[in-house]
């Protein structure tokens, strides 16, 4: 254990005042001169100390966890819903199995009121189209709009937005991490790809073109309803 950091989790224990954790998990420590200077050290929402690699490898593990969570319950359901079908299947044979057979005569008979009344429909039809245009006055304009565009419907992205203007998307949950890009405007939707436990102040993110990385969850509104 490095001097740092034994003198950081006893100054932290003994609620030192100079010692402090931010938000996004880095601790700092206030010098004579009243300057916030990092230590060089994370801590976790259960006041486990790590190294800033240790802290990049813990999120990446957490997010790796997260999928793999993500995807056995997908795959539960997929199970549980082929089960379903397969039970209703297994009923509806057992159920057709279970039905008379009917005899010919009743099919034929069927067959043939069928027909009669396809012809009756038919004749109908027809003699119902001639009665019309007899009253149609062929002299008059028509006026009937035929539309001849259709609007595609807009495919809405994401189930967030961006509440804030030059909101930085970076690689790492941390205001000292490397920025991916701006998003310039506010009201931009992106996708969430992490649940909100897994880093309380930040959220990972998704945009339209793509890019993915991390932004300091105050900027980012979920509570949006789906269209």
């Amino acid at each position: 254990m490095s001097e740092k950091l034994r003198e950081l989790i006893e100054g932290y224990t003994n609620n030192d005042p100079k010692f402090f954790r931010t938000e996004d998990g880095r601790m700092m420590e206030r010098t004579e001169d009243g300057e916030d200077v990092f230590t060089g050290y994370f801590q976790d929402s259960e006041g486990k100390f790590y190294t800033a690699v240790a802290w990049e490898e813990e999120l990446r593990k957490l997010y790796r966890e997260t999928q793999d969570i993500r995807a056995e319950k997908q795959r539960k359901a997929e199970a549980e819903r082929q089960e379903v079908l397969a039970d209703r299947k297994r009923e509806e044979e057992k159920n057709s199995s279970l039905e008379t057979k009917p005899t010919k005569k009743p099919k034929v008979l069927i067959f043939v009121i069928a027909v009669v009344l396809l012809v009756l429909l038919i004749f109908a039809v027809y003699s119902w189209n001639d009665t019309e245009e007899q009253r149609v006055d062929h002299n008059s304009p028509d006026t009937t709009e035929i539309p001849t565009k259709i609007s595609d419907m807009d495919t809405v992205f994401g189930d967030a937005i961006i509440t804030g203007s030059s909101v930085r998307l970076r690689k790492n949950p941390s205001t000292a991490a490397a920025i991916i890009s701006v998003f310039e405007e506010e009201g931009e939707r992106v996708q969430r790809l992490t649940p909100d436990t897994l880093v309380k102040e930040w959220k990972y993110v998704q945009r339209k073109n793509g890019e993915q990385g991390w932004v300091f969850s105050a900027y980012v509104n979920d509570s949006i309803t789906p269209r």
